[in-house]
């Protein structure tokens, strides 16, 4: 099965592997997705046309479901499985990461994670994406429909760094919710102190 969801420690792992290579790599694609379908082919195929209008290469690659025989239509091809060290190397090879999501997702993408490790451009549909951790306008951009794509942003050609600093670890995300906690758990005594300020007043 593929299990890229889960892999953000395995992809920072993997990153740390290959960091002397990565500068060496060649990148031969400008655009990359690897994904199941779950509804968004027709989405999928419109990002396409819209590349192809522009001369823009991509490589996008749809895992199959169960008895799904789907035939590859143009740089779009249907896959049954991809081990995790190619598609380290695919994303290596390309110079943005497409990232589509559902309407109603909450939480980020593999793509958005790998997007950071390896310093790739990221353009997706996701709404919140300028609330997530690492977000930089230079390199990621958001879209409602395929024509608010900015080409010129997508063939720019300046360098992608978005100085990674641990903020998808175990550690960073532990950290958080000890913040979290004690924000909330102090704003709770403020507001029970006064409480307790007000019934003093009124006892006197």
């Amino acid at each position: 099965s593929f299990r890229r969801k889960v892999n953000a420690k395995t992809a920072f792992n993997k990153l740390k592997k290959f960091e002397i290579k990565q500068s060496s790599v060649k990148q031969t694609t400008k655009v990359f997705f690897i994904g199941r379908a779950k509804g968004r082919l027709e989405l999928i195929q419109d990002v396409a046309k819209f590349l192809d209008k522009n001369k823009i290469d991509y490589e996008f690659l749809i895992l199959k479901e169960k008895n799904n025989n789907s035939e590859d239509i143009g740089n779009i091809h249907f896959i049954d499985y991809l081990k995790y060290d190619l598609v380290i190397r695919k994303i290596e090879e390309a110079t943005c990461l497409l990232s589509l999501v559902s309407s109603n997702a909450n939480m980020m993408s593999a793509s958005f994670t790998e997007s950071v490790l390896y310093n790739k451009k990221l353009l997706t549909n996701c709404k919140f994406l300028s609330e997530l951790p690492c977000y930089d306008e230079r390199y990621m951009q958001s879209f409602e429909s395929v024509e608010d794509i900015d080409i010129n942003w997508l063939c720019s050609s300046e360098k992608v760094q978005y100085n990674y600093e641990g903020q998808f670890s175990a550690k960073y995300f532990l950290d958080n919710i000890e913040k979290d906690y004690l924000s909330g758990f102090l704003k709770k005594c403020a507001i029970l102190n006064q409480k307790n300020l007000e019934i003093g007043k009124k006892e006197e």
